[in-house]
């Protein structure tokens, strides 16, 4: 389950690799001539950005609730 941003960084780094494996058909190190602008251009969104502006959408609640309120709304879109 993911609980802070940074479990999302870590499955976008986990993507991007993947995309670029994908475009590219090979893993190694000249997949990062796959630029993040080309993946953005091909329809790449950024997780940690889609989450803060889902986050930023919700209407404002005590601190206990709105966290409590986006892990979980956040967790069921991930899936």
């Amino acid at each position: 389950m993911l609980t802070t941003a940074d479990g999302l960084r870590e499955l976008d780094g986990y993507l991007l690799e993947n995309l670029r494996w994908i475009y590219s058909g090979r893993h190694y190190k000249g997949n990062y001539a796959v630029t993040y602008q080309k993946l953005k251009q091909l329809g790449y969104r950024s997780l940690v950005h889609e989450y803060y502006k889902f986050k930023k959408r919700l209407p404002v609640r005590t601190k206990a609730k709105q966290t409590e309120h986006v892990q979980s709304a956040f967790c069921i879109a991930v899936i």
